[in-house]
């Protein structure tokens, strides 16, 4: 049983830009987005998702910076891979995707909520591009870069080849995600990763080619 909504009603905006679903979102919601679901077509609900307010926040950006994952899986189930991709990689003014806020925040379920959620062809092309540097980031640099050492829960659903594209990808200045746990001295990161690209690409030889002979020879020395 549901109550009905009108698109009139949830696209009407504030002073500040935002709309009703900004704020099911910021207070968790979920039953009403369920309503919502039944009341109007996946092109409007993804207009509304996908609404930005005065600062460049989407509902989802308050969803993950408040924590809230029963919104969260309410909304992800009714999208598709696609739509998610759009909505995973919006920045707000401030350069802050919804991905980038679940790490910051340490809201590291949310973050694995949001990888899960997608096919694995998809989640092998996410990346993140910064409106000023225009960084390259998949969810790996990512989470090197906010201290998440739980590696291998995010390569879960790859299968091999897809991890070992997942592992070589670089950002705009060469670095893959073993580049950066090595620059940033993060051991848990580092054993895991070069763990994984020596097995997966080499099946526990010694590489041959030249970044990862390097790379893996320096993880060495730390670990």
């Amino acid at each position: 049983m549901y109550f009905e909504i009108s698109l009139e009603f949830l696209k009407k905006l504030d002073k500040d830009g935002r709309t009703p679903v900004h704020e099911f979102a910021k207070r968790n919601y979920s039953d009403t987005m369920e309503d919502i679901f039944q009341t109007i077509s996946g092109e409007q609900w993804i207009g509304l998702l996908s609404t930005q307010d005065r600062d460049g926040n989407t509902p989802l950006h308050e969803a993950v910076r408040g924590n809230r994952k029963t919104w969260l899986k309410t909304v992800i189930k009714r999208i598709t891979d696609e739509e998610k991709l759009m909505l995973f990689k919006c920045e707000n003014l401030k350069q802050e995707t919804p991905l980038r806020i679940s790490l910051s925040s340490d809201h590291e379920e949310i973050f694995k909520l949001l990888l899960k959620s997608l096919q694995s062809r998809s989640y092998v092309k996410l990346f993140e591009a910064g409106t000023d540097k225009n960084w390259k980031l998949t969810p790996l640099h990512m989470a090197v870069q906010s201290g998440f050492t739980e590696i291998s829960e995010l390569l879960e659903c790859l299968n091999a080849d897809e991890r070992r594209q997942l592992l070589s990808m670089q950002e705009n200045f060469g670095r893959t995600a073993l580049h950066l746990a090595v620059a940033e001295g993060q051991k848990n990161s580092i054993d895991n990763l070069s763990g994984l690209l020596r097995s997966l690409d080499y099946n526990n030889r010694q590489p041959t080619e030249g970044w990862k002979v390097e790379i893996l020879n320096i993880a060495d020395v730390i670990s």
